[in-house]
């Protein structure tokens, strides 16, 4: 569970999600969004394995299985997905673009490609992807470096803030994803991520990561605006912590 590398991918209400680490892959055990016979996989597997089947998960498994968990293994049994293609792999959506002092996303590499070839994106402009530890120059992530034309490096002090993570709960507990957050305030905050996780009026919980002076924080909260572009909603503070309310007008005020 020491792994920090995000290498796994999990099936998830019948769609690939991820990538995840092993650390989030036994928080969504201990959750119940996944169980011990869903599915994983990583690179270097031929195909799908269930997450009862890999070595590095079977320390989690209980030395007795209890038989409510052997009855949902042998049903789970009965249903196995296909290998996750490399065009799916690829049409993920796990990347965000800091353009014109505004951040996008999240992106698959397709569409961050398009966005080179169009100039919208060039070596000076900034991308995150989950698992970075801030924002990093275009032109110094490997995988665009080769299709970007190369530029006079942008000053660092010119970056946008550290990005805000935060991991999306429904009211029932269930955890359906994670996003980043942009133009925060002490209302609310536009929530991005790859499709809104219900629709206007659904309550949710945000568990936001901290950044820079920002602390983390859990609030609750409702959607209020399904952003134009389908990839995240406007979300509207109905409890906030009175400390996480004092680091973001501090946030505010520092510009």
């Amino acid at each position: 569970m020491q792994d920090k590398s995000l290498k796994w991918y999990a099936v998830v209400n019948s769609r690939p999600v991820g990538p995840l680490t092993a650390a989030e892959i036994a928080e969504r055990l201990k959750a119940g969004e996944l169980n011990f016979a869903s599915h994983l996989w990583q690179e270097k597997q031929d195909g799908w394995m269930r997450i009862y089947e890999i070595q590095d998960f079977q320390c989690l498994l209980p030395s007795q299985p209890a038989h409510s968990l052997i009855a949902e293994i042998q049903k789970a049994a009965q249903i196995s997905p296909p290998p996750l293609s490399p065009k799916q792999k690829e049409e993920l959506r796990t990347w965000y673009v800091y353009i014109d002092e505004t951040q996008y996303g999240p992106f698959s590499d397709p569409e961050i490609l398009t966005m080179i070839q169009a100039g919208r994106i060039t070596a000076n402009t900034y991308i995150w992807q989950k698992g970075f530890a801030d924002w990093q120059l275009a032109n110094n992530i490997p995988v665009w470096s080769a299709h970007l034309v190369a530029e006079t490096p942008t000053d660092k002090r010119g970056a946008p803030r550290k990005p805000f993570e935060a991991k999306i709960i429904l009211t029932n507990g269930k955890e359906v994803g994670w996003a980043i957050c942009r133009d925060i305030s002490i209302g609310g905050m536009q929530v991005l991520m790859d499709q809104a996780p219900g629709a206007v009026g659904s309550e949710l919980k945000l568990n936001v990561s901290a950044a820079g002076n920002m602390p983390s924080f859990t609030c609750d909260g409702s959607i209020v605006r399904i952003l134009e572009d389908g990839r995240g909603f406007s979300f509207r503070f109905s409890s906030l912590p009175n400390e996480a309310k004092s680091a973001i007008e501090k946030y505010i005020a520092q510009g």
